[in-house]
């Protein structure tokens, strides 16, 4: 019966360490990770989903996939209760700035819609400099399900997917990759 119990114990541990590794998973996740999985999926020829989708700030506007034609465009999914998705907003911040001028833009869609007054607050007070749209079921069904926040995905100009970013990404790997992508 001892081993049964500890055989249990180690698989629950096993499943809990493995939920830590990937990214925030759930609502009540708020563990920061260093776990990261980057998918080259330009092969896979997926285009941008069509959404329209609202934003917090400003209030009652609307936004649609076709704001991103022509760009380069990192398209971040998150939520305000995930740790490693707030550690991230800096970087973003950062990368907005540096190649906002050569048609690159960030698009965030928060899938914590219920919670927009939070969003507003968050957006101000990080002084968040690239759209943030409010998720809802459609866009994230459409764009492959989202099953670990961060979750990112790279757009070319002409409107494919080419990279899938899972839990926190690396800042190299990222910026290398939006280098090649606004080269092309």
């Amino acid at each position: 019966m001892d081993l049964l119990r500890s055989l249990k114990y180690s698989l629950s541990a096993a499943a809990v360490i493995m939920l830590l590794l990937s990214g925030c998973t759930g609502r009540n996740d708020r563990e920061s990770t260093k776990g990261a999985g980057v998918v080259d999926i330009s092969g896979q020829e997926k285009r941008v989903p069509e959404f329209r989708l609202s934003s917090p700030i400003p209030e009652e506007t609307f936004t649609s996939n076709e704001v991103l034609e022509g760009k380069v465009v990192l398209v971040t999914f998150f939520a305000s209760w995930c740790r490693s998705c707030l550690e991230e907003i800096p970087l973003l911040k950062k990368l907005q700035d540096r190649f906002g001028d050569q048609e690159f833009s960030i698009l965030a869609i928060a899938v914590d819609r219920e919670n927009e007054l939070g969003l507003k607050n968050l957006i101000k007070k990080q002084k968040i400099n690239y759209q943030v749209l409010l998720a809802d079921e459609a866009v994230k069904k459409d764009f492959g399900g989202i099953a670990i926040l961060p979750t990112m995905f790279l757009v070319n100009r002409e409107g494919i997917l080419i990279k899938k970013y899972s839990g926190h990404i690396e800042r190299k790997s990222l910026v290398h990759d939006i280098k090649q992508s606004i080269r092309r």
